[in-house]
């Protein structure tokens, strides 16, 4: 893999139509997450490329589980994100990247896939690979797995 021309600002406009607050909802928990697009500045290889910064919100049985919600107006140098995502293919519909569990003090892959009117997205995570120092929470996840968001207006 050949990284861009120093300098170099990689626009990817196919991660737009991910952008925007996403809510799933069961009749105990709620999902909230809200996806932005920010051109992300990699100071040891120096260029610049749109990805996708998130934050999320669970509440599970009526009680906040976790949230880092209220600092969705901080950009990627903050370091407040939980979600980052990006490397799309043109028109791809599938998103990958990670998401911080802050409850179990880890960091998991996801999956985003967006459906065809591209006004739902199912959100599938799973850990990532390699050797564990603590694998108690091995594939214990504290957000609910394969849930479908819906855009909010």
């Amino acid at each position: 893999m050949s990284f861009p021309a120093s300098g170099s600002q990689v626009a990817n406009p196919s991660l737009n139509k991910f952008v925007g607050t996403w809510v799933w909802s069961s009749s105990t928990d709620t999902v909230k997450i809200v996806l932005k697009k920010e051109m992300v500045q990699y100071p040891d290889d120096n260029y610049s490329e749109d990805q996708l910064i998130g934050f999320h919100h669970y509440r599970k049985a009526g009680s906040v589980a976790e949230s880092n919600i209220s600092l969705a107006n901080t950009n990627f140098a903050a370091y407040k994100w939980s979600i980052l995502a990006g490397h799309i293919g043109s028109g791809s519909s599938v998103i990958f990247g990670t998401i911080r569990d802050f409850s179990k003090e880890k960091l998991i892959r996801i999956r985003l896939t967006l459906n065809t009117d591209q006004n739902q997205l199912q959100l599938f995570i799973k850990e990532i690979p390699g050797i564990k120092i603590n694998a108690t929470t091995m594939g214990i996840f504290t957000l609910p797995n394969n849930v479908t968001l819906t855009k909010q207006p």
